[in-house]
């Protein structure tokens, strides 16, 4: 299987995903280089839930987490321990992944094709 990939993840973070999984900053670094052709888009998609639905504790003071959609898209050489390694991090930062969707370009292979219903919903 070749390295070269195209990468497809979109899903919703809470705001503070990064306070969450502090590993996440290191996936937001790299898809911020100019020598990896994987971006981070953040999309319209911004919704408010109250708290007890992201960390499961109960909401003592009826607070509320803002929601982020976004999408992971580009063509990459990457191994498939970094994807999901991504996938972990976004995951454990409580993330709602809704695609995750990988294509070995050199062998026109399909390495992942996940699709989700389960989403934040205000």
């Amino acid at each position: 299987m070749s390295n070269v990939k195209q990468i497809l993840i979109e899903g919703q973070l809470p705001f503070n995903a990064h306070e969450i999984e502090p590993e996440l900053l290191k996936l937001y670094g790299q898809l911020n280089c100019p020598s990896l052709n994987l971006r981070i888009q953040w999309l319209s998609g911004v919704i408010s839930v109250p708290n007890d639905v992201v960390d499961n504790k109960p909401n003592l003071n009826n607070g509320r987490t803002t929601i982020y959609s976004f999408r992971i898209a580009g063509v990459e050489a990457v191994g498939a321990n970094w994807i999901l390694w991504a996938i972990r991090i976004l995951e454990a930062a409580k993330g709602k992944l809704h695609v995750v969707y990988v294509r070995d370009e050199e062998n026109d292979e399909v390495s992942f094709n996940r699709r989700s219903e389960d989403r934040y919903t205000a």
